[in-house]
């Protein structure tokens, strides 16, 4: 199968419809920046969320009769633009990682340009759903190997392989990037970075006569990676029209593995090209996510959780997509 419009053909990966799970803005307002999960290990059916727009983390824990969400404030942090969420177990122990990364806001653009470390990895114990506060036990401050203006919303940590790895956003070639996550020193350099280019997920056709939509999810932003998470040898990144999942064999390392062509984890979008009706895709689709921002996996790999940012909008739908 290929990706409308794209001719790229890739492996379809093997998880269902997306089924609406609840209405994150109906819980908290703040809700509707949503901009990274973090499933936990630790408690049952719960996921932890950030919001871009509160120094907070939100406990949503998803049952039969409904969601369920809790806050707790983290202490000891400045946030300039919050993008993504990872949990992480260290010595017995478990633990998120907050990744102020982002460029939205012009406090955190003004620093990138003017030659400040561009991002922190913010590291705190994981609360129980309800502590009123955590505190923040270190960071990693750091430079990227990349532009400034690329941007970064996708991180997430290996526990096992006891390593950090980031996704460029902007870049025309997207890269991993590894960072090891127990080096001595909370400062890395540019030169502490294992790079590896990703594989075009959306080659662009060029049509003569051909009018170009400026629908977000038929233009160049369409393949900007929003967010990543890692379920034992998986790893599942979404980008602004669809999620991808690589597969890294055992012995492999990821750089590897994200050197492949992934399976296409396709997520329903609506088609809106000059003279043609517009179409939802797949048709069947009831549920549109237009600002996808935020992604995880269970535990048991069985489902992938997608959120959707919609600051503008009454709602912040966050989805469940089940293993076939």
């Amino acid at each position: 199968m290929t990706d409308l419009r794209d001719g790229a053909p890739l492996l379809i990966a093997p998880y269902g419809e997306q089924k609406l799970v609840a209405d994150l803005a109906a819980k908290d307002a703040d809700l509707r920046g949503v901009s990274g999960l973090a499933a936990s290990r630790a408690y049952a059916d719960t996921m932890w969320a950030i919001s871009d727009t509160a120094t907070k983390l939100f406990a949503i824990r998803v049952a039969a009769d409904g969601v369920e969400v809790k806050e707790t404030r983290v202490r000891g942090a400045d946030r300039f633009d919050w993008e993504d969420l990872a949990w992480f177990e260290e010595d017995g122990e478990s633990f998120l990682m907050i990744a102020d990364v982002g460029t939205n806001r012009q406090s955190s653009t003004a620093r990138r340009r003017q030659g400040v470390e561009v991002g922190q990895l913010h590291v705190v114990r994981e609360p129980r759903p309800g502590d009123k506060k955590v505190k923040i036990l270190r960071t990693l401050t750091f430079e990227l190997p990349c532009e400034p203006d690329r941007d970064i919303e996708s991180v997430a940590v290996d526990s096992r392989r006891r390593e950090v790895l980031i996704i460029e956003k902007r870049a025309a070639i997207k890269r991993l990037l590894v960072l090891d996550l127990d080096q001595e020193h909370h400062r890395p350099t540019v030169d502490d970075w294992t790079a590896v280019a990703l594989p075009d997920l959306h080659p662009v056709e060029q049509r003569p006569g051909s009018t170009a939509s400026t629908h977000l999810y038929q233009t160049a932003w369409r393949c900007n990676p929003t967010a990543l998470d890692l379920h034992d040898g998986q790893a599942v990144l979404l980008t602004n029209r669809h999620a991808y999942v690589y597969e890294r064999k055992t012995g492999q390392h990821w750089p590897d593995s994200f050197s492949h062509a992934p399976a296409q984890l396709r997520l329903p979008f609506r088609l809106e090209l000059p003279g043609r009706p517009a179409q939802t895709l797949p048709a069947r689709a009831a549920l549109i996510l237009p600002q996808r921002e935020a992604l995880c996996i269970t535990p048991d790999g069985a489902s992938v959780f997608v959120a959707s940012e919609q600051r503008g909008a009454p709602e912040a739908w966050l989805v469940r997509l089940d293993h076939r």
